[in-house]
């Protein structure tokens, strides 16, 4: 560790409000998001702080979004989530706008769109982004300049489990991670957009219960996942502007294979991430879903799925090489681990309605091991740049 990256961490230490605020979106990561969690142990270690900080922005926005306290309604979940969505945005745009008289703008006076092919109770998004194209032709805001080849995608649907968090701050426990959220978007000068794109779509899930195309899918994906990655690239120091295309697409793998591990959970929170038009190609309904049987339509629907999943995957993971050297292992593992879960959605012969599949602990420890050895290697021999 250089004399300069040290100083980073001891200005953390220095600054006690700030240093509780990274330790308790450290305890999020770690509790919350064990391969988002595992793949970072692989960066450099005055990294992994901004990597927690950013984790636990998206861990606790899911948190308001899935909560399981039955106490708390979707007007009550909106309202919490303008609440902690502006606290933000506010904090970043005065600083952006200081010199202007313009007001800042909150997440509830961004602009407003309808999103198509999406049954929900109220189309209007706030903030939703405009579509673009990605290199193998996904959806999504087109971004200027170096793109994502992040860590795996936070899950963007499943709660923390603990105590009722109307009651709790934005953290875990009772410590804000917004503190370290600021000071990480400043000190790697993340767009604010980024954060725009992840609140739009959270605030999608209290009204959108699904998607009758593949390309309405892409536009809440673009802000579940994608942009998770684009707030992590300059962290991992890419070498080239070419790996854009590469990352937006590994970003929109790791959030595809989320939905398939978690349909029947999703089902049970009155959504589904597969698209319309997949389960009529397949005559499969949602009320067939919520019957849990894994008929044969059913494993064809979700073998057509893992399908695209896993060939996304395999086009995006040559991006990694564009990363810098201490950087590769990191996301190398959240691909391995990532598309190891598509195995054993495979070998579990597609059953996840009822259960959720998981990478086993040896699998894990194999690549874990792996990847220890290439980054030890990394750290001893100077980059080729």
């Amino acid at each position: 560790m250089s004399v300069a990256e040290a100083a980073e961490l001891a200005t953390i230490a220095q600054d006690p409000a700030l240093r509780r605020s990274y330790a308790a979106a450290r305890r999020l990561n770690a509790e919350h998001g064990r391969t988002y969690y595992l793949a970072t142990l692989f960066l450099p270690a005055w990294k992994r702080p901004y990597v927690h900080a950013l984790y636990g922005f998206a861990r606790y926005t899911d948190d308001i979004v899935d909560s399981l306290d039955a106490q708390l309604t979707g007007a009550e979940r909106a309202a919490w989530l303008a609440d902690w969505g502006s606290r933000l945005l506010d904090t970043l745009h005065r600083g952006a706008d200081a010199a202007g008289d313009r007001p800042a703008p909150t997440i509830a006076t961004l602009p407003r769109v309808t999103v198509p092919g999406a049954p929900l109770a109220d189309a209007a998004v706030p903030g939703a982004p405009v579509p673009g194209t990605s290199v193998l032709g996904n959806p999504g805001p087109s971004v200027p300049g170096p793109s994502v080849l992040g860590t795996s995608v936070p899950d963007a649907r499943r709660p923390a489990v603990g105590a009722n968090p109307a009651k709790r701050g934005p953290d875990a426990g009772d410590v804000s991670v917004l503190p370290a959220v600021l000071h990480t978007i400043r000190r790697w000068d993340l767009p604010i957009g980024h954060f725009e794109a992840f609140l739009a779509s959270m605030a999608m899930d209290l009204t959108v219960t699904g998607y009758d195309t593949f390309d309405a899918l892409m536009t809440y994906v673009y802000g579940s996942g994608t942009v998770i990655g684009l707030q992590m690239l300059p962290l991992l120091e890419p070498s080239s502007p070419a790996a854009a295309a590469y990352a937006g697409d590994l970003g929109t793998a790791f959030q595809l294979i989320n939905f398939l591990r978690d349909v029947g959970e999703d089902l049970r929170r009155g959504r589904v991430y597969l698209p319309r038009e997949s389960m009529d190609l397949f005559g499969v309904t949602r009320e067939r879903l919520a019957t849990g049987v894994v008929d044969g339509a059913v494993r064809r629907l979700l073998g057509h799925e893992v399908g695209r999943a896993r060939e996304l995957l395999r086009a995006a993971t040559p991006g990694i090489r564009l990363l810098h050297p201490t950087s590769r292992d990191c996301v190398w593992t959240a691909a391995r681990l990532y598309g190891g879960i598509l195995d054993e959605i495979e070998k579990a012969d597609y059953q996840v309605l009822s259960r959720r599949v998981a990478v086993g602990t040896p699998r894990r420890l194999a690549v874990a091991g792996r990847a220890l050895v290439r980054s030890n290697l990394h750290r001893l021999v100077p980059p080729q740049r």
